[in-house]
């Protein structure tokens, strides 16, 4: 057998008992042995990398107050990208900047900016809005808009995704008798824990005051004579400072639809946008909370919802 044929050989047994495997090592020289070594080491660290990669998030739920307008985004993309398009602008209200756009110019059959990039998503935002805003109900492309409801009103409705109900823990039957003697119990056990508590501190409270007197802590000795001083005289030092505690990042795909995200106590919905939502009772899109800021850890309400006028048009 040679060097080739047994490492392929030791390769392909995906379906050959162990004891087999075992067996036709034995068969083989030193020189095989070290190469069908460094073989099972590579394939071990690789699967060993995909078991430890963490499972892929749930897709998150698309609201209908942002289905019609990402669809509409999308569209005029893809009617973009097939038939140019015409100067526009986009507005960062963050930086409060306009940034103007040249209409496409048509290389080589494609409809690309003369800079020969393609537009993308992000700048379809504020193309499609030049389009048609349906908020305003006007734009340079009426019909193409018209012609896309009529598009997206024969697609199948999206069906939610059933959240799967946590497993519940079995049912414990007891007595009356059972459950009254249990809560007996575990308030005698509350209760002897506390006066144990009450009577430790007590005994070490006593023994602090029989060794206070004048003396200065050995830890006051060490420090600078100001510190020395003020020990002596009984004044304690201030609470230490606790360090901010950073705000911890959070991420979440950017496909345009909302994810939950909790929030000192409150149950939110997110894009990657940072616009936030209430999640309501059923896990839905609630009321409209403003535009998280990140550096400062606040939600701007004074925001308004991007998308409130959009279902009121409909």
């Amino acid at each position: 057998m040679s060097t080739t044929s047994s490492v392929e050989s030791v390769q392909s047994l995906e379906a050959v008992e162990l004891s087999s495997v075992l067996a036709a090592l034995k068969q083989l020289g030193c020189a095989d042995l070290f190469k069908v070594m460094r073989t099972a080491t590579t394939e071990a660290e690789k699967r060993s990398k995909e078991e430890s990669k963490a499972p892929k998030k749930p897709k998150g739920l698309t609201p209908p107050q942002l289905k019609k307008p990402k669809e509409w985004v999308g569209y005029a993309l893809k009617y973009a990208t097939e038939n140019g398009w015409d100067s526009f602008t986009c507005e960062n209200k963050k930086s409060g900047e306009a940034i103007i756009h040249p209409a496409s110019e048509l290389k080589e059959g494609k409809h690309l900016f003369p800079n020969g990039k393609p537009l993308i998503l992000t700048q379809a935002m504020s193309l499609s809005k030049q389009m048609f805003n349906a908020k305003l109900k006007k734009g340079s492309h009426e019909a193409v808009y018209r012609t896309f409801e009529a598009w997206l009103a024969a697609q199948p409705v999206e069906a939610a995704a059933a959240a799967e109900p946590a497993a519940k823990a079995p049912m414990v039957r007891k007595t009356a008798e059972e459950k009254a003697a249990e809560l007996a119990a575990k308030k005698e056990a509350a209760t002897a824990a506390k006066a144990a508590a009450a009577a430790a501190k007590k005994e070490a409270k006593d023994a602090k005051t029989a060794e206070k007197g004048t003396k200065v802590p050995k830890a006051a000795l060490k420090a600078p004579a100001a510190a020395v001083a003020t020990a002596a005289a009984g004044v304690k030092p201030g609470p230490k400072k606790k360090a901010a505690k950073p705000v911890e990042e959070w991420t979440c795909p950017t496909d345009g639809n909302v994810y939950p995200w909790p929030y000192k106590g409150e149950k939110l919905l997110r894009d990657f946008e940072n616009r936030v939502w209430a999640m309501d009772a059923e896990g839905g899109l609630g009321d409209w909370k403003g535009i998280f800021h990140p550096e400062e850890d606040r939600i701007d309400d004074t925001v308004a919802d991007p998308y409130a006028d959009e279902e009121d048009e409909e």
